[in-house]
């Protein structure tokens, strides 16, 4: 991982990647590609991991703040913002209540 230019995560369940991450030391290998200048970056779960809080699915059909993400970027996240009716109100809402600190929401959507 510390040879790479770029890591990149995809989408599936943050909370479960965060854990088998943790679970085999790779949270630290992330932290050390990062302070060593790789690039980490993602879409979805991939987004979300490297935040400190984020919205996730990863708990059941409803949306819900996580809160223990790598926190190698300050603050929270929302992707999917604009595509998912709920991640806007439950996003906002989170980060309104102090559950989520401030931060990104992101979308991609695609041109038909």
């Amino acid at each position: 991982m510390l040879s790479q230019d770029v890591i990149w995560v995809g989408g599936g369940n943050t909370a479960s990647l965060l854990a088998v991450w943790r679970a085999h030391g790779l949270d630290l290998v992330l932290r050390e590609a990062w302070e060593q200048g790789v690039v980490l970056c993602g879409v979805s779960a991939g987004m979300n991991c490297w935040f400190e809080g984020s919205t996730t699915d990863s708990f059941g059909p409803t949306l819900a703040p996580l809160k223990d993400g790598l926190g190698i970027l300050a603050g929270s996240c929302c992707p999917h913002y604009d595509s998912n009716e709920q991640r806007r109100p439950i996003y906002r809402g989170a980060v309104d209540r102090g559950e989520l600190g401030p931060g990104y929401a992101a979308d991609a959507r695609r041109s038909r």
